[in-house]
């Protein structure tokens, strides 16, 4: 009798780590590797001043209008691209929003986003129906304003 209990606590050990091992193995997860990304502080140092994002100036003469949509009658240069026109204006950025929103709304066209950007920057967003419009606004130096109007 004491074999046969022997026997059989030997068997149930037997199986018990068997089904360790294969529950174990078939249970193997493979690590997955993450990457957190952090931006990196610039601090300005004392004495230094902030440069305005520079950008090309357009090329032409400016048009009245592009595809229906106005141009500031001030601006002093303008250039049309594949679904974009850019000009530059003397003006401040709350002269530019004030404009668009003004001109944009006679029009039919409804202002649907804004933002504002640290520092100088003005972002604009109407549509009509299913066409959307984007205006980007950029300071640059002195009383200069570069615009973006995109379709």
């Amino acid at each position: 009798m004491q074999i046969i209990q022997k026997t059989a606590s030997v068997l149930c050990l037997v199986m018990l780590l068997v089904s360790c091992v294969a529950s174990a193995s078939s249970s193997t997860a493979t690590p997955t590797i993450t990457r957190t990304f952090r931006p990196t502080a610039r601090t300005i140092t004392p004495g230094e001043t902030y440069q305005p994002l520079w950008m090309p100036s357009p090329g032409g003469k400016p048009a009245a209008a592009w595809e229906g949509i106005p141009v500031m009658p001030s601006a002093l240069r303008g250039e049309a691209g594949d679904s974009s026109y850019t000009f530059t204006v003397r003006a401040s950025l709350d002269k530019v929003r004030e404009y668009y929103k003004a001109e944009m709304h006679s029009l039919g066209w409804d202002l649907f986003a804004v933002g504002e950007g640290s520092p100088d920057v003005l972002l604009m967003k109407f549509n009509l129906g299913a066409e959307v419009v984007s205006l980007s606004a950029f300071k640059q130096k002195g009383d200069l304003v570069y615009v973006s109007l995109d379709k």
